[in-house]
């Protein structure tokens, strides 16, 4: 019956610390590419705080009301790179690189409370975010676009 030696059992031991190095390193690694994802992606459940109107974003009523009172008022949210500005359209390049459409409405805002901005601040290749009602052909009517900054965009 082979007995085991003690430079077996050592190396043994170092492998195993060294399995679980990795194991911890790896998950490290890949918490710090969510979080850079996440930082880049702006949480839109974070937005009713960063200035935008009262209305944009309802928070949900209690279980015992009418559960569809309340409910999010145009709180479909898009973001994405800025493709091309023409008049009052936005083209911007989105998720899974589909190109989606924005279109301004006559009373719609650019930019937070304090830091209003114009048409003409949206420039070619900076990323925005707009919320607003998706229409029939798959065209976003935005009440509100916000200008990611530079540093939250990881340039």
């Amino acid at each position: 019956m082979p007995t085991e030696s003690p430079s077996n059992r050592t190396l043994l031991i170092v492998i195993a610390i060294f399995l679980v190095g990795i194991v911890i390193g790896g998950t490290f690694a890949l918490g710090m590419n969510i979080g850079r994802f996440q930082i880049r992606n702006e949480s839109f459940r974070q937005l009713r705080h960063m200035g935008f109107p009262e209305d944009a974003l309802m928070p949900m009523r209690g279980m015992g009301r009418d559960p569809l009172k309340g409910m999010m008022r145009d709180g479909y949210g898009i973001a994405g790179e800025v493709l091309s500005i023409k008049d009052e359209t936005i083209t911007i390049l989105g998720r899974n690189d589909q190109e989606r459409t924005l279109i301004l409405g006559s009373g719609a805002q650019i930019g937070r409370p304090g830091d209003m901005q114009t048409i003409n601040d949206v420039t070619i290749g900076s990323s925005i975010i707009g919320f607003g009602k998706p229409d029939e052909n798959g065209n976003v009517q935005v009440r509100h676009i916000m200008i990611v900054p530079a540093e939250v965009n990881g340039e």
